[in-house]
């Protein structure tokens, strides 16, 4: 016959094994979260004139975690040649599944103007191969995460290239 102790002593050494694989599956997944992988695929030029440059600059990130993750409110601050153009955004969520490829876009937008007003001369980056392997783009800034409503605010983000590059990535 079984006592109550042995009962007792069962019980809380399941409970333990089953906290313990509980905390491992969760320390496992957090770490797959921690180092999701953020790869730069490439631009897509959707305008460049002498009004305007308007591009895209996409992202791939891998989610190899059992945890799906939202990102929204990216904040950005675009240079070129390390003086500073303008600051950009996009604060839609863009929910990134569980095991996933996803695709995430970084819009920019700069006037003539605002190239002018940092001293740069925008028909290099139009028309001269040199100019745009001379003139490099660096977007930093920072964007919040959030893991099933659990948010992580302001998680940096950093980017630098040439334009020659970025044109043809």
């Amino acid at each position: 016959m079984i006592s109550n102790s042995s009962i007792k002593w069962g019980l809380g050494a399941v409970m333990i094994g089953v906290l313990g694989v509980t905390l491992t599956y969760l320390m496992q997944q957090l770490k797959k979260l921690v180092n999701t992988e953020w790869v730069f695929l490439g631009t897509e030029i959707k305008k460049i004139s002498l009004n305007e440059i308007n591009l895209i600059l996409w992202w791939r990130v891998i989610n190899n975690s059992d945890f799906s993750f939202q990102v929204k409110n990216q904040v950005f601050d675009v240079f070129l040649n390390d003086k500073f153009i303008k600051k950009v955004g996009f604060s839609s969520k863009i929910d990134i599944p569980t095991n996933s490829d996803s695709r995430i876009p970084t819009n920019i937008f700069i006037t003539p103007q605002e190239l002018l007003l940092a001293g740069l001369n925008f028909s290099d980056l139009l028309f001269n191969e040199q100019g745009r392997s001379k003139l490099f783009l660096t977007v930093k800034g920072n964007m919040d995460l959030s893991v099933d409503d659990l948010s992580i605010k302001k998680v940096p983000f950093y980017f630098k290239d040439s334009i020659q590059n970025i044109m043809n990535y």
